[in-house]
């Protein structure tokens, strides 16, 4: 994947429904998907925010570090309105990724 010039923003849902698993046949769940494809975006300049309930700055890691970082950062209710709002106000960012 080429790298995104400038920052992204990325979004990840740790909502109560992203911990059903992919389909009948998987052991993955939402969540871990989700983390997984937050953990290989290769940007120049990267934030990384789990949102549930609340909106939580997880460290921008690469791989397993950056699933597990994303995975136990928070839970509960998927306020995604919340999230993006409060990025818009105190993040520049280039673009914004909501992983959900």
């Amino acid at each position: 994947m080429p790298q995104l010039p400038g920052v992204t923003a990325i979004l990840v849902d740790c909502s109560g429904s992203m911990n059903g698993r992919l389909s009948y046949n998987s052991d993955m769940t939402r969540k871990l998907a989700a983390a997984t494809l937050a953990s290989v975006v290769n940007a120049e300049h990267l934030r990384v925010f789990a949102f549930a309930d609340n909106l939580v700055e997880v460290p921008p890691r690469r791989g397993m570090a950056g699933v597990d970082a994303i995975s136990r950062a928070t839970s509960g209710g998927t306020r995604l309105f919340d999230a993006i709002d409060h990025v818009n106000k105190s993040v520049k960012y280039d673009r914004i990724i909501v992983i959900t």
